[in-house]
Parts: structure tokens; C-alpha cells; sequence
């Protein structure tokens, strides 16, 4: 997978199916950039699934699901016309914001890495 040049990024765990990956993105507008980003240079179209916004513990959280997923998708016996692209494409991402405190830097030091970038 391709990584948008315009952010500073920091994979943190990777294996055959997931990676976990962390970015300087401070607010859910630079999250919908990332991901616009990362879908254009990978060719791949993101939908929105859901979406939390001003949570307690969290400043907001963003879940994208591939195009040609079977979210909200007609079966295949539904599909009668056959205009559905279904897929089944299990692809997905999950983009978090956390709130930025004192308690929060203490215990997480990338976000201290990631402070240092601005």
C-alpha cells in the first residue's frame, strides 16, 4: 500500500492482514483527506460505515469500508437486475483521533513524536 507523502507516518504493527499505522492527523478533516489520498494513489474508492464525532475519550473516529464491499448491498439472489458490483471485498479502515492531554502524552509516545513534526 501506497502512504500519502503529505503526512508523517509511523507503521506500528504489520502482518499478513492488518496494519496498524499512525499519522499526524489532527481532526476529522485530515482524516477524509488521508484517506481521499490513499485512495487515489492506490485505486481504491472509501464509503463511509460510520462516524463518531466529540466523543469522551476521543476527539472523533471514522470507520471506511471498500466500495465493493457487501455493505448495504443486495444479496446475490437479490440482485436480480445485476447492476450490483458485489465484491465482498473485506477491505477496511478505521481512523481514530485521540484527545491530546497531559495523561494521554504521558502514556502514548507517538503522539509525542508526532508533536515534534509541527
Amino acid at each position: 500500500m501506497i502512504y500519502p507523502a503529505s503526512f508523517k507516518h509511523k507503521i506500528v504493527k504489520e502482518d499478513n492482514v492488518n496494519i496498524i499505522l499512525r499519522c499526524d492527523a489532527k481532526s476529522i478533516e485530515d482524516i477524509n483527506v488521508w484517506v481521499a489520498e490513499v485512495g487515489r494513489l492506490n485505486c481504491i474508492h472509501w464509503n463511509v460505515r460510520s462516524s463518531i464525532q466529540n466523543g469522551q475519550r476521543i476527539k472523533g473516529s471514522k470507520k471506511f469500508v471498500c466500495q465493493h464491499s457487501a455493505f448495504q448491498k443486495p444479496s446475490a439472489l437479490a440482485n436480480q437486475k445485476g447492476l450490483s458490483k458485489i465484491a465482498e471485498c473485506p477491505a477496511s479502515l478505521k481512523a481514530v483521533i485521540k484527545l491530546d492531554t497531559v495523561s494521554i502524552r504521558k502514556k502514548d509516545p507517538l503522539i509525542k513524536v508526532f508533536t515534534l513534526y509541527n
